[in-house]
């Protein structure tokens, strides 16, 4: 009977006929199994007379694994498997992740030496903010020369540990230097605005800055044995004068090699200092200072983005939180942190062939600082009645945006540029001269609120102000773009010199053969003696 319950449970059971049927027995002729099952049990017992309790206890039990393994069986038939499209989805997002984690190798793989120098930036900018901000400018006015002189040696000497390195891990460790002060002002200027009224604010800052020079003192002497330390070469500034000198006082070629002489286009006065036409130079030191000079009217166009910047520093306790954010360009920074972030990762990595050159990157940073300068005076025609700057915080923000793409456009690009453009030996002073033209711009930008009696220290109340700004920055756009399309990248190839090639041929050859001549008569002049 155990036989038959099992035989017929399990063809009750069967879902093949349940799912045959779609689902008709389940459905329709439910009493009559249920009756069937309510029956067999019991039926199954009565066979069972006189039997012990432990063999009427495992029929019982068979009798319901029976009915257990067939629930089971319907509901494992019936289950839809999703485990193929999960392993797909997977696998796909794998994929990704490991294509994401190429293309990040040379960020992810910048050297030790190269973080360790951006950290020490970092700290030392973070030192920088605190402690100027909160002695009211004396760090800037007092020694400025200090601090200057470590921003700019910071980035080369950061440079100099990526010695073989990529042009693209150059890249990361530029666009990292530069994302730092953005960075800094925005949790300092976040920090001012949520703290201001507290009484432990001027001393949490001090503390801050003070640790911020610790750390870098203390892990400078632990690590400076294991970082690059290149020596300069040469001397950049000598070698420019001396290149101009030879150029005033020669006016043509002095013993110009024969094989030049098929060249199209005659030698500048710059030219003429190359050992080819008889000067004291190589040709890649000429090429060298003429770079320098290609480069220098290009710079016109660096300043421009602070020009655009209205940003102040000054928080006061009536303010609201977005208007300290606003008037302290804290949007502006924290757009720059983001924008900067979204570039390295995402648009450098799945649109890099879809980037176009510097200099047309940093033609549309400038339009987007004109552009921001616009909205400026949009914002001051309309909000020109209002008095209370909380009424116009809002506003702001709109500009701070235009103006954060362009810093991420202009600034880092630069700087980029410059340091891709410049000699090597050069580099230093490009670099310099680069921060020397965004202290002028900076200068000229604070300059300008005077002679318009801009009367408010948040937001200059001068509409000619703005409209001068405006003008300012679309001619420094229309100059840019003209040089820009004009300029002539340096490209550093090793092309074989085909005239330099027979030039130093012909000239062994003309050595060997008076050596020879010199000989054959010292041997002729010995056999007549003798």
């Amino acid at each position: 009977m155990v036989l038959m319950q099992l035989l017929v449970g399990g063809l009750s059971n069967d879902p093949s006929r349940s799912h045959f049927t779609g689902g008709f027995i389940d459905q329709v002729a439910l009493a009559t199994w249920y009756n069937f099952s309510a029956n067999i049990i019991q039926y199954n017992i009565d066979q069972l007379v006189g039997t012990s309790a432990d063999e009427l206890n495992y029929v019982t039990h068979w009798h319901i694994l029976e009915v257990g393994r067939g629930m089971f069986v319907i509901l494992a038939k019936r289950y839809k498997y999703r485990v193929r499209e999960n392993e797909v989805l997977v696998i796909m997002a794998t994929s990704f992740a490991k294509q994401l984690a190429d293309k990040w190798q040379p960020f992810l793989h910048i050297t030790p030496s190269a973080v360790l120098v951006l950290v020490w930036n970092c700290l030392m900018y973070f030192y920088y903010t605190l402690l100027s901000r909160s002695t009211a400018g004396f760090v800037i006015e007092v020694a400025p020369a200090t601090w200057y002189n470590f921003t700019v040696n910071i980035i080369q000497y950061n440079i100099d540990q990526l010695v073989g390195a990529s042009a693209d891990e150059l890249n990361y460790v530029i666009h990292w230097h530069i994302l730092s002060e953005p960075l800094v002002l925005f949790l300092f200027n976040l920090l001012q605005c949520l703290f201001y009224s507290s009484k432990y604010y001027i001393m949490i800052t001090f503390i801050a800055s003070g640790v911020s020079v610790s750390l870098v003192l203390v892990s400078h002497s632990f690590f400076k044995h294991k970082l690059e330390n290149i020596s300069l070469i040469k001397n950049p500034i000598k070698l420019i004068v001396r290149v101009l000198c030879y150029a005033r006082k020669h006016k043509y070629p002095e013993n110009r090699s024969a094989l030049t002489y098929w060249e199209e286009e005659a030698p500048s006065r710059l030219d003429l200092g190359k050992d080819k036409y008889g000067g004291p130079f190589t040709e890649e030191e000429v090429e060298d200072v003429k770079t320098v000079f290609r480069m220098l009217p290009l710079f016109i166009g660096f300043g421009a983005i602070y020009l655009s910047d209205d940003a102040y520093w000054s928080a006061v306790h009536s303010f609201t939180l977005p208007t300290c954010l606003a008037v302290t360009g804290s949007i502006y920074s924290l757009c720059s942190v983001i924008l900067m972030l979204v570039y390295l990762f995402f648009i450098r990595v799945c649109f890099y062939k879809y980037i176009p050159s510097m200099l047309t990157r940093m033609s549309v940073g400038i339009f987007l600082a004109f552009i921001a300068t616009v909205s400026k005076v949009i914002l001051f025609v309309i909000e020109r009645s209002h008095t209370d700057i909380n009424n116009i915080s809002q506003l702001l923000f709109i500009s701070q945006t235009v103006q954060a793409f362009s810093y991420i456009l202009m600034y880092p690009v630069s700087l980029e540029f410059t340091v891709a453009q410049s000699p090597v030996h050069m580099r230093g002073v490009m670099v310099g001269l680069w921060y020397v033209t965004s202290g002028i711009s900076y200068i000229v930008n604070i300059t300008f609120k005077f002679p318009f009696n801009c009367e408010s220290q948040y937001i200059c109340t001068s509409f000619c102000y703005y409209i001068t700004k405006m003008v300012l920055i679309l001619i420094i756009l229309i100059v840019f773009v003209i040089l820009a399309k004009h300029y002539k990248y340096r490209v550093r190839e090793n092309e074989v010199n085909i005239v330099q090639i027979f030039d130093d041929h012909y000239q062994r050859y003309m050595e060997q053969e008076e050596q020879y001549n010199k000989d054959e008569n010292d041997d002729i002049h010995y056999s007549v003696q003798y």
